[in-house]
């Protein structure tokens, strides 16, 4: 998706096993800074709308993560800590609605970055604020594809 691969890793501790999902490209970069940025677009993309079909909240920024330049041995590595989890099942009609999000360009992005923010926040007036900023986003965005002011909106 989005020259991102996913896989599934079931780490198996001796405590007790852990389910982790790893996510993986590869890019044209410089260093290791602008291959983060350049990575990080469609990865964050994606997670925006994972977090519509799923109504989890996931925040790439707070995940650990590994850049490693290509046959040089060496790379940067951030952990952020191990903390608590909720499980992640995305079956054929998830998956299949991702895609088409994906895909589908009416929503703007901001509508994603909305909605992302609702499914996490805390209390129903917050959600709704939220969400409603996210139709108003797209509100918008489809008042100026149609050539019509912002003012029009509403």
């Amino acid at each position: 998706m989005d020259g991102i691969y996913f896989s599934h890793w079931n780490q198996v501790f001796r405590h007790g096993g852990r389910d982790f999902w790893i996510a993986e490209t590869t890019v044209q970069a410089t260093d290791y800074v602008q291959a983060f940025h350049v990575g990080w677009r469609p990865l964050q993309r994606i997670c925006s709308r994972l977090a519509l079909v799923t109504q989890t909240y996931l925040d790439v920024g707070f995940e650990s993560y590994l850049i490693a330049k290509e046959g040089a041995g060496e790379g940067f590595f951030r952990f952020i800590g191990d903390g608590p989890v909720v499980g992640l099942m995305l079956r054929e009609h998830g998956l299949a609605a991702l895609r088409l999000l994906l895909t589908d360009s009416s929503a703007p992005e901001e509508f994603y970055y909305y909605w992302h923010d609702a499914v996490n926040a805390v209390g129903y007036a917050a959600k709704i604020l939220l969400m409603l900023s996210g139709v108003e986003a797209w509100a918008r965005a489809r008042a100026r594809a149609l050539g019509r002011s912002e003012s029009e909106c509403g």
